[in-house]
């Protein structure tokens, strides 16, 4: 089971967004039966975030997956996300599947994005690359735009 939380003392109006973000604590969580990887939960300040990993053992490199206005893990087509994630992990990237906490709202599904951001870099990824389908796509575009820590983005069928 991973446990991490960050604190910070300086007033959260001179924090940075992602210094915020970063403000959780995540642990393990069961998977949906038939899904690949492992679960995980967030608990941040504005409520839980489910995620899935996939971890390749090693690796600094990493890819979020977000999906449209409605949420969930598969991606645009049935578990395209989940066959992705795996074949990613046999080269050495990891991958994590989030899905939102309040989804079709843009400004909370880019605090979860900058959630899995702070994941990743708190867990030794360096810069990362953020992929989204449809409404997740303007999610990505503004979590990348709001994140030293991401290197990429990319929106599919915006």
């Amino acid at each position: 089971m991973m446990s991490s939380s960050a604190s910070n003392s300086t007033p959260q109006s001179q924090r940075s967004i992602e210094e915020v973000m970063a403000s959780f604590k995540a642990d393990d969580a069961p998977l949906h039966s038939g899904d690949t990887g492992e679960g995980l939960v967030f608990h941040t300040n504005r409520g839980d975030l489910n995620g899935i990993i996939h971890k390749a053992p090693g690796s600094e490199q990493a890819v979020i997956w977000v999906c449209g206005a409605r949420g969930g893990f598969g991606g645009p087509g049935p578990g395209i996300y989940a066959t992705l994630a795996e074949r990613f992990a046999h080269q050495g990237i990891t991958s994590l599947r989030l899905d939102y906490r309040l989804p079709n709202d843009l400004m909370e599904c880019v605090f979860d994005v900058m959630s899995g951001v702070a994941y990743c870099k708190r867990t030794g990824h360096g810069p990362v690359v953020i992929v989204g389908h449809s409404f997740g796509g303007a999610v990505v575009v503004s979590a990348g735009a709001n994140s030293a820590h991401v290197k990429g983005v990319v929106s599919l069928s915006p």
